[in-house]
This record gives C-alpha cells, structure tokens and sequence, in this order.
C-alpha cells in the first residue's frame, strides 16, 4: 500500500478511538480540515499541524514517523520526548540549488510561460521559443520541465501534466556540454535522440537527407545555452542555415525549436553577423523572458516545503519570489529549525547580496 496521508491517518484515528470533531477541537482546526487530511485533499500539510495532531493522537515513535512520512516529510533524526509525546524533528527536501531541477514533481509556478509555449506546440504548425532570462533564473530547468513532465511517474497531487494534445519526440542540447561543439558528434547526438540511424560519414547533407526522409513523428530540438554553441567555430554559417532549414518544416516535417539564452534573438542575430555566421535561424524565435515567480507561486513552493505562514510572508515581503532565492532561503530556515538556530533571517537578508543581479 502506497504511504500517503489518506491510507495512513484513518487507521491512526481510529486507533485513537477519537472522533474528527475531537480532533479538531485538540488541534485547533475545523472537522473539515481533518476531512480533508483523512482523503488526502491536502497535498502537503503544514507541519506544526502534523506535530498537533501526533500528540493529540497520543502517537509513539513509529506511528509519529509514519504520519509524517505520509505527510511529505522525512526525518533527519530521532524523536526525543517532552510530556509524554514524541517531538520531532523533519524536514523536506529542497530542491538543488546548485544545478538545474530535473524532476517535474521539483518544479513550481511559471504557468503562463508553460501554456504560452504549449500552446505554440499544439498548433498545426509549430512556434519557436526563446527562453531568456539572467544567470540561474531557471530557464534549464524549464527546459527538463517541458521535456519530462509528460512521462513523469511521479508527480504532486493536482499537478498538471496534459499540456500537449500529442506524442512529441524531444531532442535535449546541452552547448555547455564538449561533445555538442563537435560537427559531426552533434548531429549523430540528434539523429540518436530521434531514434534515426546515422551514416558512416555525417555531414550536414545526410543529416538533412535522413531528417527529410525519416522522421516520422513530430519533434521538439531543445538547445540550452545556445550562446555557446554560437561562438564554437566548429558549428559555422552552414550550421545554422541548416537548423533554420528544419525550422521551416522541411517536407512536411513538423520541428519545432526552444533555446534558452542570457541574450534576445536580436543579440544572437547580431554576435552572429560579427562571427561571419550571419543566419536566419536566430530571427524566427518568439521570446519568453523569464522572470521572478508570482506570489500565488511562491507562496505553493513555501507551502509545499513545510515553511510557516509568518515565514512564508517574510521571504516574499523581504526577498521577493526568485526561485533560487526561495530555494535557498528554505535550506536556511529548516537548517535552522534543525539545529536550534536564531540568527537565520540575517542569513536570508545575506541572499540578497549574493543574487544582487536578479534584483537590479
């Protein structure tokens, strides 16, 4: 049986021998909030709620562990007992801050960028998209989102996943990554992800010859950091001439592109010109600048990583609704809860200088 809240917590209260309205009177919640919890309509409750509602249970150890755990939280240490009860100490895992976020169930807000570039891909013909937006403003993680989220097997309650009204095929290129800088290593990588065979010899024209005559089914090119990709001087003016080809659904094909940069397309068209690689390519893009989460977001993310309503507040009033910032500042203050520490909100305001850019 799956551990979550709805198969754990009836059990628990029937144990008790309590009923809901007793429950909720010890709690200091409405019957309808134990209702909810009791079918598993609350996808992540908050924690001191939890705590309340073990020691009103009148849980031990294994039993407070297991409510927990079905609540979305893990332990990081054993409970100690004060009173007669079990006082417990957890935490939920915050998404890295580090690299990239690569699993949809880690990934928050963005919902009109996410519908806008659906949308643009469930057209008869397809749109291409450039994602912009400053260092560590989460365009690669938007990117493993618009890849994954469609296959993922694990998800939160409620959260999305039917955007696309087809099967697409998803081609991912990394521009930071060696191989992708290499001609011919690139396109056997692209002929790879769309399960095509690549010829003993690939040059661009049995690349394009393969893609005109095999690809069946319609697909996606991600290119993260194109930038990078723009100054490599082994992918030349022929290059992107060909990827603006693609672009143009080459006998019927339909491909669509995102890439992600810090640039415009007008930028990327114009370092291209000073190249000696001026292309098409980077003027068919409709832009999409990634920018700060809307409160209601932020305010989910917060929610969902067990942080307090008076918390929840501070961060957005004083730090705003970056993702990174958020992120961090969720480490910071559950740290701190772990360890018994004061000082954690100067460590917060601290943030502010570190991502200094996201703010000007």
């Amino acid at each position: 049986m799956e551990l979550t809240l709805e198969n754990v917590l009836p059990r628990l209260i029937r144990k008790s021998g309590l009923k809901d309205i007793e429950l909720a009177q010890k709690i200091g919640v409405s019957k309808a909030a134990i209702s909810q919890w009791k079918k598993g309509a609350v996808q992540h409750p908050d924690y001191n709620h939890m705590i309340k509602l073990a020691q009103a249970l009148s849980l031990d150890t294994a039993d407070t562990s297991l409510l927990l755990h079905s609540a979305g939280y893990k332990m990081v240490k054993e409970p100690r007992w004060s009173d007669n009860h079990p006082v417990v100490m957890v935490y939920q895992t915050v998404p890295t801050t580090t690299t990239s976020i690569r699993r949809p169930v880690d990934f928050f807000g963005r919902t009109r960028v996410l519908e806008e570039i659906f949308d643009a891909w469930n057209r008869p013909v397809f749109e291409h998209i450039a994602i912009t937006g400053g260092k560590r403003s989460g365009k690669t993680s938007l990117l493993n989102y618009l890849r994954d989220i469609h296959h993922a097997t694990r998800l939160r309650a409620k959260q999305y996943r039917d955007w696309l009204s087809e099967d697409l095929q998803w081609v991912y290129v990394d521009f930071r990554y060696a191989k992708t800088l290499s001609l011919e290593k690139l396109l056997r990588h692209i002929l790879a992800e769309l399960s095509l065979p690549a010829p003993d010899a690939c040059d661009l024209d049995h690349f394009t010859e393969i893609i005109e005559d095999q690809l069946t089914a319609p697909a996606i090119i991600l290119m993260d950091d194109i930038e990078f990709g723009l100054e490599s001087e082994a992918l030349d003016q022929r290059f992107w001439n060909t990827m603006r080809h693609l672009a143009s659904s080459p006998a019927g094909k339909r491909i669509g592109f995102c890439i992600t940069s810090r640039q415009a397309p007008a930028q990327l068209e114009a370092r291209a010109a000073e190249l000696g690689k001026p292309s098409p390519f980077f003027n068919v893009f409709e832009r999409k600048t990634l920018g700060a989460l809307s409160p209601e977001e932020a305010e989910e993310f917060l929610t969902h990583m067990g942080i307090t309503d008076e918390d929840s507040i501070w961060f957005i009033d004083k730090l705003g609704t970056w993702p990174v910032v958020l992120q961090e500042c969720c480490k910071i203050r559950l740290n701190a809860l772990k360890y018994e520490e004061q000082n954690w909100q100067a460590d917060c305001l601290a943030l502010k200088e570190t991502y200094a850019y996201l703010f000007s």
